[in-house]
């Protein structure tokens, strides 16, 4: 029984070591030093820019929170799938069920790419860049 337990054992910690090597190798790749491009997020549809939609994103937060949080997790969402922007945002506080989520925010946009057109005002859209 002993030298099934010690070989188990030993299998387990060259799997945990081969892991952190994995992700010291990966967090050496990152390069920090550029931030993130800012993704404008506007309640409204461009008429006089061209766009592509992406996709139709959806965030929930998991527990209490203020809605500006969940807009900064859209936004993350957006950049990592290649959008440029956000536009028909809206967000609102939704009811749950369960008590830690009893009241919760939650966000809806379409992440679009620009194609063509005019420059895009964010902020006089009303809209921000985040």
């Amino acid at each position: 029984m002993k030298p099934v337990f010690a070989v188990g054992l030993s299998i387990l910690i060259a799997a945990g070591a081969s892991r952190a090597n994995a992700a010291e190798a990966s967090a050496d790749q990152v390069d920090v030093s550029v931030p993130p491009a800012k993704i404008c997020v506007t309640p409204v549809t461009p008429t006089t820019t061209q766009f592509t939609v992406i996709k139709q994103l959806k965030i929930g937060k998991g527990t209490y929170g203020e809605v500006d949080q969940a807009i900064n997790m859209l936004a993350d969402k957006a950049r990592k799938a290649g959008a440029d922007a956000v536009i028909n945002y809206t967000g609102s506080q939704r009811f749950g069920f369960w008590p830690w989520r009893f009241v919760h925010p939650v966000v809806h946009g379409t992440a679009i790419k620009w194609t063509s057109g005019p420059e895009f005002n964010c902020t006089a859209s009303g809209g921000s860049l985040r």
